[in-house]
Order: structure tokens, then sequence, then C-alpha cells
């Protein structure tokens, strides 16, 4: 629920690449819907790796042991999940270092 004495959790992701290789290339977090990581995200996830982008998906439900939030949106706010996007961006510069 994102509240700072909550029970740490950690989120797992995918990592796509366009291509093979060490270029720099521009990346796209996504977050996914009240169902879950589902076609519609992993057809963004195609789309843009197709225009070059590498794509990083956060599953934020499953490690919370969350199926859907369809009828129950109370079980993990949207702001929690946008600040996992800015956490996956922080580490990611952070392992540049």
């Amino acid at each position: 629920m994102g509240r700072k004495d909550g029970k740490p959790v950690t989120l797992g992701g995918e990592l796509r690449l366009p291509r093979p290789g060490t270029d720099r290339l521009p990346l796209v977090v996504l977050l996914h819907g009240s169902s879950g990581v589902s076609s519609y995200v992993t057809d963004w996830v195609q789309d843009l790796n197709s225009m070059g982008f590498a794509t990083f998906l956060i599953d934020s439900f499953t490690a919370r042991g969350i199926v859907n939030t369809n009828f129950d949106q109370a079980q993990l706010g949207r702001l929690t999940m946008i600040l996992e996007a800015y956490g996956a961006l922080d580490r990611r510069e952070a392992s540049k270092g």
C-alpha cells in the first residue's frame, strides 16, 4: 500500500532489448493496469522494441500476492506503482556508477 511501516517487497520486472549489443538505448518503463501483466502490455513491449526502444516492464502484483485489482483498487494504489517506476529508474542510474 506504499506505507513507510509496510512490509518490504522485492518486485520483478523484465528488461527487453530491441537488439543485442552494448549500445546506449532509450528506455521506456512500463506499468501494467488493474488486470496485471497481460497481452495489451506485452503488445506495447513488442511495438516499442520494434521502434528501437528498450523496455522495462514492472510486475507490481506477483510479489505482493495480488492477482488483480479490478474490484478492489485499495489493494495497491496507483501512486505506489508510479513510485516503483521512478525507483526502477533510480536503480538504473545507480548501476551506471
